[in-house]
């Protein structure tokens, strides 16, 4: 059986969604599992298009180094 979302987690992912920053989960395995309108809005993505794709195709050279150095050490 499906649990039902509470009240909080409803909340939760209304915030989620209209923060003025990019935001977006990731897997262990370092895949996109989600990412809210602002991102998506102001790179031109479609939800769809994102969904499963690790980070480092959809960044410059620059930014693939940061989340190597700085990201995925953690």
């Amino acid at each position: 059986m499906k649990p039902i979302a509470t009240s909080s987690q409803n909340n939760s992912a209304a915030l989620f969604n209209v923060l003025p920053a990019y935001a977006f989960l990731v897997s262990l395995e370092g895949l996109i599992i989600d990412t809210n309108n602002t991102f998506l809005n102001d790179l031109g993505f479609t939800r769809a298009e994102l969904l499963g794709k690790k980070l480092e195709e959809i960044v410059s050279g620059g930014s693939k180094i940061f989340l190597q150095t700085h990201l995925y050490p953690l």
